[in-house]
């Protein structure tokens, strides 16, 4: 059993890097350890032409009081939006459907916690593979 402090959370996800088929579902399944979670996010690291570093760009928003956002604005994750479904009756669970070549991307679950919006990052790289 995971234990946490009341300013940590801690993932208990794995696999850290999954390798899938072309045409296939693929579930990302986090857990984690903490009571007060006021948000999970799930997206992708998209990396820009004209920067170093990679950025996180959320697909889902899960709220705390069960609602949840798509966030269909960005158009720099628009190849994988439509894709995306929220596993039901998981905490943070999410499935890409028909997953293509050109999703082998790091995927993300940030989780939002406290009342002072700290937060928590975990990722899992998926590699996807020629067609089975």
């Amino acid at each position: 059993m995971l234990a946490a402090s009341d300013d940590q959370i801690f993932f208990s996800t794995k696999p850290k890097h999954k390798e899938a088929f072309v045409g296939e579902d693929v579930q990302f399944d986090w857990d984690y350890v903490y009571k007060e979670v006021e948000e999970v996010r799930f997206g992708v690291f998209i990396k820009p032409l004209d920067r170093e570093v990679p950025y996180s760009i959320a697909i889902y928003i899960k709220k705390k009081n069960g609602s949840s956002l798509r966030n269909n604005l960005g158009t720099s994750i628009a190849w994988i939006r439509d894709r995306v479904v929220i596993v039901e009756d998981r905490r943070a669970s999410f499935r890409v459907n028909r997953i293509k070549m050109k999703d082998s991307v790091t995927f993300f679950c940030q989780v939002y916690f406290g009342t002072e919006g700290l937060s928590e990052i975990d990722k899992v790289e998926l590699t996807v593979v020629g067609e089975y």
